[in-house]
C-alpha cells in the first residue's frame, strides 16, 4: 500500500525541480491566500471553503501573467463565500483596470458557482469564461444545474449559494486541445470526462526555469488533502470509470510539475500516480462483489471495507473527512458513484 514514506504528496513548493518559491501574497489580498512564484508569473491560491466545512476544503487558483495581461483565474469556486473573496483579490491584483479570464474544469457548483456573481462585481472585466461544450449552456441559463444541486446536495448546496446567470457572449465552448496564451503563460484545454461529461482539465505551461506545467485537474484526479498527506476518489453519481481512468492516465502522462487541486491546494504530481493506484483498488473491490454489488449493501458499509484495504482513504477519514460532516458526505458520494457504475455494468442499476 502506498503510505507517507512512499511517493509523498508533499507541496510542490518543496520540490527541486522547477524551483518554485513559497511567497506570502501581502496585505492586499485575504489573509487565506499564498502564492507560488513561477519565474515572472505569480500562482495564487485561495481558500474559499465554506465555513461549515470546518476544515479547507475548495481553493480558487488566479495566475497572474503580469500586466498587459489579463488575469486567469481558475475554478472559482461556489458563489458563498468565493464571489466577495476573488473580487477583492482580483481588485488587489488590478481589476477592473486589468482584464479577467476564467476556465471553469466543469460547472458543479463547488466549482463555478461563483461565475455569475464574480462577473456583476467585477463590472465586465471579465471578459471571457471557458468551460466545455456540454457544461457551456448552464453557466448562461444555471437554473436546471441549481435543481439538480439541490436535489442531490440538499443543505450543503443551499449554503453554497444559487449560482447567477452568465452573459451569453462572455461564455466560450472549448475544444479539446485548444490553446491560449497569456505573456509567459500558455494554457492548453484537456477535455477529461469520467467525474463528469462536461469536464476539462487546465494546462498552464509557464516560460521560466525547465518550463514547468501545472496542471488544474478539477474533480478528474481525485482530492489531497494536506492535513492528511492523502488523495481520495471524486467519483457521484452518474460516474464512468472507464473515461476516469482514460482522463487521469491522460494527465499524468503530461509530467505536470505541480498539480493544482480544487480540493484542497497544490501539490506535487506523485498523487496522480497514487490516485491511479488507489481508483484501481477500489475497481477490484467492487469488481470482487460480482453480483453482490446488487444487494442492498449501504454506502456507509462499502466505505468503511474499503478504509480496511485502502490506506489512502484511512488517513484521508482519520484526518480531515472525520473533522468534516460535508467532507465525509463527498466520500459516501464517491462511493456511491462507483456502486452506480458497477450496478449498471451488472444489469441492477436500480439499488435494491
Amino acid at each position: 500500500m502506498t503510505g507517507p514514506g512512499n511517493g509523498i504528496c508533499v507541496h510542490a513548493a518543496t520540490e527541486p525541480r522547477p524551483r518554485i518559491g513559497k511567497e506570502s501574497v501581502g496585505q492586499a489580498l485575504d489573509a487565506s491566500a499564498a502564492s507560488l512564484s513561477l519565474g515572472t508569473v505569480k500562482l495564487y491560491y485561495l481558500d474559499v471553503t465554506p465555513d461549515f466545512y470546518r476544515i479547507p476544503y475548495i481553493v480558487a487558483y488566479i495566475l497572474d501573467p503580469g500586466t498587459p495581461h489579463p488575469l486567469i483565474v481558475v475554478d472559482p469556486g461556489p458563489r458563498n463565500p468565493a464571489a466577495e473573496k476573488l473580487r477583492a483579490a482580483l481588485e488587489a491584483l488590478g481589476a477592473p483596470r486589468r482584464e479577467v479570464v476564467a476556465y471553469a474544469t466543469h460547472v458543479h457548483i463547488d466549482h463555478a458557482g461563483s461565475l455569475g456573481s464574480l462577473a456583476k462585481q467585477l463590472g465586465g472585466s471579465l471578459v471571457r469564461v471557458y468551460a466545455h461544450p456540454r457544461g457551456a449552456p448552464h453557466l448562461v441559463d444555471p437554473s436546471k444545474l441549481w435543481r439538480a444541486s439541490r436535489s442531490y446536495l440538499g443543505w450543503i448546496a443551499e449554503g453554497y449559494g444559487a449560482p447567477e446567470p452568465l452573459p451569453q457572449d462572455t461564455v466560450a465552448a472549448t475544444s479539446d486541445g485548444e490553446t491560449h496564451s497569456y505573456g509567459a503563460v500558455r494554457v492548453t484545454v484537456l477535455h477529461t470526462p469520467g467525474h463528469a461529461s462536461h469536464h476539462q482539465s487546465i494546462a498552464a505551461r509557464v516560460q521560466a526555469g525547465g518550463d514547468p506545467i501545472v496542471l488544474f485537474p478539477g474533480d478528474s484526479a481525485g482530492m489531497a488533502h494536506p492535513a492528511a498527506d492523502a488523495v481520495a476518489p471524486t467519483t457521484p453519481p452518474p460516474f464512468r470509470l472507464d473515461m476516469y481512468l482514460e482522463s487521469l492516465r491522460r494527465q499524468i502522462a503530461l509530467r505536470p510539475s505541480l498539480v493544482a487541486y480544487t480540493h484542497t491546494g497544490p501539490a506535487a504530481p506523485q498523487c496522480l500516480e497514487r490516485h491511479l493506484r488507489q481508483v484501481e483498488r477500489w475497481r477490484s473491490y467492487f469488481q470482487e462483489l460480482g453480483s453482490r454489488v446488487c444487494s442492498a449493501a449501504s454506502p456507509e458499509e462499502h466505505l468503511e471495507r474499503l478504509r480496511s484495504r485502502d490506506e489512502e482513504l484511512d488517513r484521508f477519514i482519520a484526518y480531515a473527512a472525520s473533522k468534516s460532516k460535508p467532507l465525509l458526505a463527498a466520500l459516501l458520494h464517491s462511493v456511491d458513484g462507483f456502486l452506480d457504475y458497477h450496478r449498471r455494468l451488472a444489469g441492477c442499476s436500480e439499488k435494491q
